[in-house]
């Protein structure tokens, strides 16, 4: 065949010939499907990398009206890449396809349109994400972008240091999740404090024993712990647990406690300094669930009881319900040498307007097995910038 005729036409429309099995089309929808390389498909990869605050801050990323490089930079995109590419590349090396992947935009585009369905699934809700196929001239940095990203190695982009998030106040709104506030960073006590992810309610019982029903056993040395009456108190706070299982419960999510400063850092509002978690006024009935005070409250109440009790950010029951173990140890008077940790907030033991309530005046160390009916606990998560 004349290589100036036909041959010379594809190439003048810039087509490129990709061998079958490096074709986009035919290379993802095995990996998607789980048949190839392995037991996980990409979604599966993706769904256990995120949270799902982050797979929906990704699904509401408008990428076309983002930059090359803030995208390249966000951390979220980043720790995607890291979990997505070593999937890719096993199938890539089966089929040596490593250095066709990167030769063509026209690859690059076809990879996105893949991705589209792939997050499509991620949320059924079906949350638009817009992809650089759709948007013709103005795709080009989007594009550059992913050609960028299709180069890296899970090495390399793991090396690479995670800049701030191209959309910070879409993370802000949905990136911790929807059962978590994104808590903003800034200066404490003359320290820094990096922004984080703090659960909005404390742990409720029924979620925590049914991550751990065997540890029901450890709760029936007293009527008032929750854990007795799971079929009314279900929505409860947690109570009778100690440190040890409180920490297990937060990293079996992906969690962690918070350390002391943060639960502070959010009960005072930030830079608020707020004197209550709810603001200057002394507390009541009305913002804080208390035994004491309060007739009509027998213990702890639903979390999310006292909606007028909220922190600035939409924190609930910082004050009141239960004490909150924090990941901050601290020397236990008693027994000094004892593993010990700093306990935050105040439980419904203490009445609404007593000085413990204050975001910054009662500070208590517990041992870690202590189990107490007034001490619960909530969840923290490190974000990057």
């Amino acid at each position: 065949m004349d290589p100036d005729s036909t041959s010379g036409a594809s190439e003048s429309t810039g087509a490129v010939v990709v061998p079958a099995a490096c074709d986009p089309a035919q290379l993802l929808p095995p990996v998607l499907e789980g048949d190839d390389p392995g037991p996980q498909s990409l979604q599966e990869v993706l769904t256990a990398a995120l949270t799902p605050g982050e797979l929906e801050y990704l699904g509401h990323l408008n990428w076309a009206d983002l930059s090359a490089e803030a995208l390249i930079a966000d951390p979220v995109l980043l720790k995607a890449l890291v979990a997505v590419e070593p999937v890719m590349d096993t199938y890539k090396l089966d089929n040596e396809c490593m250095e066709v992947r990167s030769a063509d935009q026209e690859i690059a585009v076809e990879w996105m349109k893949t991705v589209k369905a792939v997050l499509l699934d991620v949320w059924p809700l079906g949350i638009p994400f817009y992809t650089c196929y759709a948007l013709g001239v103005a795709a080009v940095p989007c594009i550059a972008t992913i050609l960028a990203v299709a180069s890296l190695s899970s090495a390399k982009a793991a090396a690479l240091p995670p800049g701030p998030y191209a959309d910070p106040d879409l993370f802000k709104s949905v990136g911790c999740g929807p059962d978590a506030r994104y808590i903003a960073g800034g200066t404490f006590a003359g320290e820094p404090i990096k922004p984080y992810c703090l659960d909005t309610t404390e742990v409720t019982t029924l979620k925590f024993l049914t991550w751990a029903p065997d540890l029901l056993a450890k709760m029936e040395y007293s009527d008032k712990c929750n854990g007795n009456y799971l079929a009314t108190r279900g929505q409860h706070p947690i109570n009778c647990v100690d440190w040890k299982e409180a920490d297990a419960y937060c990293a079996s999510l992906g969690k962690r406690l918070p350390t002391s400063r943060e639960w502070e850092w959010a009960a005072r509002g930030r830079e608020a300094a707020r004197t209550y978690p709810w603001g200057e006024e002394v507390g009541t009935c009305a913002v804080v669930a208390s035994l004491y005070g309060c007739p009509e409250e027998g213990g702890t109440l639903p979390v999310g009881s006292k909606p007028l009790g909220d922190t600035l950010d939409g924190v609930k029951d910082i004050g009141g319900n239960v004490w909150e173990w924090t990941s901050t140890p601290g020397i236990f008077d008693q027994n000094p040498d004892e593993e010990s940790y700093y306990i935050r907030g105040t439980g419904y033991n203490f009445s609404p307007d007593s000085y413990v309530q204050k975001t910054y005046e009662f500070l208590l160390v517990n041992p870690w097995h202590d189990r107490s009916n007034f001490k619960g606990l909530r969840c923290a998560r490190s974000v990057s910038p």
